[in-house]
């Protein structure tokens, strides 16, 4: 066992126990030198190790990133906090690899900072990428939920009607017609009263809307605003309701505008869309329903 364990310590550099005695492995190169050497570390590699070169590592570095992301977001971990590595590999039973790809991941996020003889450090909310999608299905979650939300509309705001502008004007038949299919398609859902078919409609549209502008900044935020629709739907406030009705016809009569390329008409018709939602969120939490 111990030579085994030496065996995966020191493939990297070539080296095998063979009957308790060290014995030169030949350095090999190009792509087959490369496979052998995996091949011989992978058969000899730790569980865990395994684990963490396949979809599974992955899977537990999401785990443990989301946990964290999630405790950051809802203050359980207040700014200036510590967190320490080897109680978060405890905690969730990982590795140190796994747990230093989670910290990497947060880090990215500006949600933690590693600094040298310092430890590792939760940031001030001020520091997070707040239009990471990750950051904001967390915060969904926690005390900023309701701000987040009204926040990400007032984005929506900003972006869908210049984006319904530049669609209209854009001549762009194929993916006018694919906009106006979502919204169809969006009617349907809510006739049959299927969340799950009008949730995929309803991001459908957006995205096609935002994507049909041609404009490369603006289809960079498509992430962001799908992570909005989602907390909307995730918010509490009910989907189907009486302003059903009149959102669906929203989202007709915009592609019916960008389809006949009338600019003027689409970015008034986006912008009418995304206020009505703001209005009737804001109707639902005054009234007691939850965000």
């Amino acid at each position: 066992m111990r030579g085994l364990q030496r065996v995966a310590r020191d493939g990297a550099r070539g080296l095998r126990l063979v009957g308790g005695q060290e014995a030169r492995v030949p350095r090999l190169v190009g792509r087959q030198g490369c496979a052998d050497r995996a091949g011989i570390v992978s058969r000899i590699m730790p569980v865990d190790s395994a684990l963490e070169a396949s979809g599974s590592g992955r899977r537990l570095q999401r785990r443990v990133a989301e946990g964290l992301g999630r405790e950051i977001a809802s203050g359980v971990r207040p700014a200036d906090s510590q967190i320490v590595p080897e109680e978060i590999g405890r905690r969730y039973d990982v590795s140190r690899t796994v747990v230093r790809e989670a910290f990497r991941a947060l880090e990215a996020r500006g949600m933690i900072r590693a600094r040298p003889r310092a430890g590792t450090q939760v940031q001030p909310e001020s520091s997070w990428n707040l239009l990471d999608p990750d950051v904001i299905q967390w915060r969904a979650a926690g005390p900023a939920g309701e701000t987040q939300l009204q926040e990400l509309l007032l984005l929506r705001e900003a972006v869908e009607p210049a984006a319904a502008r530049l669609f209209a004007s854009s001549g762009r038949t194929a993916r006018q017609q694919e906009l106006s299919a979502a919204a169809a398609e969006l009617a349907l859902a809510a006739e049959a009263r299927s969340l799950p078919r009008f949730t995929s409609a309803d991001q459908s549209f957006h995205r096609v809307l935002v994507e049909g502008s041609g404009n490369a900044v603006l289809t960079q935020l498509l992430g962001t605003i799908a992570a909005a629709l989602d907390s909307r739907y995730g918010s509490g406030v009910p989907t189907f309701t009486a302003a059903t009705d009149r959102a669906v016809d929203q989202h007709r009569r915009l592609a019916e505008a960008i389809e006949a390329g009338d600019a003027d008409r689409a970015e008034s018709a986006a912008r009418t869309l995304v206020r009505d939602t703001a209005a009737e969120i804001r109707a639902t939490s005054v009234s007691g329903g939850s965000i």
